[in-house]
């Protein structure tokens, strides 16, 4: 606070609000009336960047009712600029960030950091990452070409996210066992017989996490022995092409998934949340009654986001004029254009969880997690 008075700070910006500095950059900034930016990865990847006014994520001010993205008068397309080796450029940037972190401890002794801040650490989790990567390949390749022949459409996707993603921690009610436990217990109770469930491993958790014990152990109690498949890097696509439905927690594979027409059922916070969207459901209902996805509302939702929380480009790139104009005039939207809300939905795309039938759940899993 003494800091923004002292140097006349107008507005501030930020990469991901939910880190425990930047928690307190944003309550302290809009108890002072300045506007807070936050830049996040894309909501679209890849070759997007999010930046939003007031928050990402489940702090985002999108509006959530399908009659206002319904209502939106058509935008034409806009051309996507693509980046070549995104992973290899982050790669470089992060060794560097890593190292000027370790090699300047002393210059700032009081530092917290949100996570370890090891790069010797870092590179072991990375190299264990690259022979995970190795070792799992051709058990990969066995279940894509499984999930497009034999299984297709009969088979639940469940990808997960990476185990300290603050999208779990900061707008949901699970961490990654919990949410396993409470997806496996609904499953073997109430999807129908004849279908599997197929666990996708995150690729950016690869080198830090390993679930084939919890998974192995949840098959077990809940009887699930030949029903239930984990794999770390079957093509994400392919499985959404060709899944039943897909079950998450908030993660952005969930656009993924609408784009791929995949029904698709939340658990935690999401912008893409919407009726009409995603299943409002319970998850128990789910499994025989997976929800379509309405093609224009996702259609014209995807537009506004496009137009007023993306900029086509990378964190690993330099900026250009193109871009520099294009975060110009997201900064300048009305903040209307953002947050307006309708009065009302359409019938059928109204919530259905009030008129479900009950249903029996383990204990501690929540009837419908949600906005």
């Amino acid at each position: 606070r003494r800091v923004i008075l002292e140097r006349g700070i107008e507005q501030v910006y930020l990469f991901g609000d939910c880190r425990p500095h930047h928690r307190v950059a944003v309550r302290v900034a809009k108890t002072l009336g300045l506007q807070v930016v936050v830049f996040e990865e894309g909501y679209l990847r890849p070759n997007y960047v999010t930046v939003e006014k007031g928050g990402v994520n489940g702090f985002s001010s999108l509006c959530r009712t399908p009659l206002y993205y319904l209502s939106l008068p058509e935008k034409g397309e806009r051309a996507t600029k693509r980046f070549a080796h995104p992973f290899t450029r982050m790669a470089f940037f992060a060794t560097f960030y890593f190292l000027a972190g370790w090699f300047g401890r002393p210059l700032f002794p009081q530092y917290l950091h949100h996570r370890p801040f090891s790069p010797w650490q870092e590179t072991f989790v990375w190299l264990r990452s690259a022979w995970r990567k190795k070792l799992h390949w051709r058990w990969s390749k066995e279940v894509e070409n499984l999930l497009r022949g034999a299984w297709s459409k009969g088979y639940f996707l469940v990808p997960l996210q990476v185990h300290n993603d603050s999208q779990i921690s900061c707008h949901s009610s699970f961490d990654l066992p919990g949410f396993l436990a409470s997806v496996f217990a609904s499953f073997a109770r109430h999807a129908p017989a004849e279908t599997r469930l197929v666990v996708k491993h995150h690729p950016m958790d690869r080198g830090y996490s390993d679930h084939t014990a919890m998974i192995n152990r949840l098959v077990t109690d809940y009887g699930l022995q030949g029903r239930v498949v984990y794999t770390w890097d079957t093509h994400l696509p392919t499985a959404l092409d060709h899944a039943r439905g897909v079950v998450l927690i908030n993660s952005t594979v969930g656009l993924q998934a609408l784009h791929h027409q995949a029904p698709t059922k939340t658990l935690g916070m999401a912008i893409y949340d919407i009726p009409g969207l995603t299943c409002q459901k319970p998850l128990d209902d789910f499994w025989h009654e997976p929800s379509a996805v309405n093609p224009v509302l996702y259609k014209n939702f995807r537009s506004h986001l496009v137009h007023t929380t993306q900029l086509n480009g990378s964190f690993s790139y330099p900026l250009t004029p193109d871009l520099v104009d294009d975060l110009r005039r997201i900064l300048e939207c009305e903040p209307s254009a953002l947050n307006e809300q309708a009065t009302s939905s359409p019938p059928e795309w109204r919530p259905q969880a009030a008129n479900a039938r009950p249903v029996n759940r383990p204990p501690g899993f929540p009837s419908q997690v949600g906005l």
